[in-house]
């Protein structure tokens, strides 16, 4: 990757790049934080499906962004319980 030129110091580029998905993933972190919020802790169990319409994203969407996230060499969630049934994944926020 190519050094970038900040007011004309030379820094690494950023370790984290979310690309052209990045409003996407900072819609669906703030979600789950208000999902966090509404259950009150930080493991929040909502599913794909009521995290898509929190942010008006499609479900598939969401998902990937889910997995994407929680794949990451420093995640910002970690999927604790896979869901089940009716019941959606139990994702904890991880803070950096």
């Amino acid at each position: 990757m190519a050094e970038c030129r900040v007011g004309g110091r030379t820094r690494p580029p950023p370790e984290r790049s979310l690309g052209a998905g990045a409003p996407a993933i900072r819609m669906l972190l703030r979600a789950m934080a208000v999902a966090a919020r509404t259950d009150q802790g930080v493991t929040p169990a909502f599913g794909t499906r009521q995290l898509a319409r929190m942010t008006r994203l499609d479900h598939t969407t969401v998902a990937k962004h889910l997995k994407r996230l929680r794949e990451e060499l420093h995640p910002l969630i970690e999927r604790i319980v896979p869901g089940q049934g009716k019941q959606g994944d139990r994702y904890q926020l991880v803070v950096p």
